[in-house]
């Protein structure tokens, strides 16, 4: 992330529901201790800070949803099966010899 630009959140949490970003290190240690922390629309900016707004900022939010994977896995799946299928299709090898009406008809002995 180049420094020109600030770091935006819109959840930072200890808690399960929001998809822990900040892990509690003291609950492996002592049980009794827990603390959760839950930050709505956090927003930070280290370098090149003018006034009071912030520059363009970064966003925490993962690039590919769930639903964007599954059409991307689904669509590389399918051109693999019309790949295969292609493949398939472009190596089949037509017969070498035919039966010419003029000559003598092809005989197959059947000797038991």
């Amino acid at each position: 992330m180049p420094s020109i630009y600030s770091f935006h959140c819109q959840y930072v949490s200890s808690l399960s529901a929001f998809g822990p970003i900040l892990i509690n290190n003291s609950s492996r240690d002592s049980p009794g201790t827990k603390w959760n922390l839950h930050i709505t629309e956090f927003q930070i900016q280290g370098f090149n800070v003018t006034g009071l707004k912030f520059s363009y900022a970064s966003d925490c939010a993962g690039f590919f949803s769930p639903g964007i994977w599954m059409g991307l896995v689904t669509t590389l799946l399918f051109v693999f099966i019309l790949t295969y299928g292609l493949h398939m299709v472009m190596s089949l090898k037509t017969m070498d010899r035919f039966d010419d009406p003029k000559g003598p008809s092809i005989a197959v002995p059947q000797t038991e």
